[in-house]
């Protein structure tokens, strides 16, 4: 087979084995892939109170295993007030780290980013001050 035949026959192949014979699947182009969303958020931590200097790991078990999005955006708020925290932050791998000495106590949830607004039971830390 000479070089250019070849590459048609190579570009060909990749083409229907992307595409698939009849073209993309679904009328609109999409793939018929059905997105599974998250049902349930379970988080848990190996508890408090913590001191001012640590920092506590939230772990998250989403159920379906099988769902499609499983990225979560983390919140924590003081208890009293239920707004934006001013005694810690959370990133966005479930760290909470405390950010004020006077300390305080908080409420930590996960929220699913995959549009099911399916959110985690909330847990309550409290922050001890230094």
């Amino acid at each position: 087979m000479k070089r250019g035949s070849f590459l048609i026959a190579a570009l060909a192949l990749l083409f229907f084995a992307c595409k698939g014979p009849l073209g993309p699947a679904g009328k609109d182009g999409a793939d018929s892939v059905t997105p599974v969303p998250i049902a349930d958020i379970a988080i848990t931590s190996p508890g408090g109170p913590i001191s001012y200097s640590a920092t506590l790991q939230f772990t998250p078990a989403v159920l379906p295993v099988s769902a499609t999005n499983q990225v979560l955006t983390w919140s924590v708020v003081d208890q009293s007030t239920l707004t934006a925290s001013l005694a810690a932050v959370i990133d966005s791998y479930g760290v909470l780290i405390p950010i004020s000495s006077s300390g305080g106590t908080v409420i930590v949830t996960a929220t699913a980013e995959d549009g099911s607004g399916i959110a985690s039971n909330p847990i309550t830390i409290h922050i001890n001050g230094s």
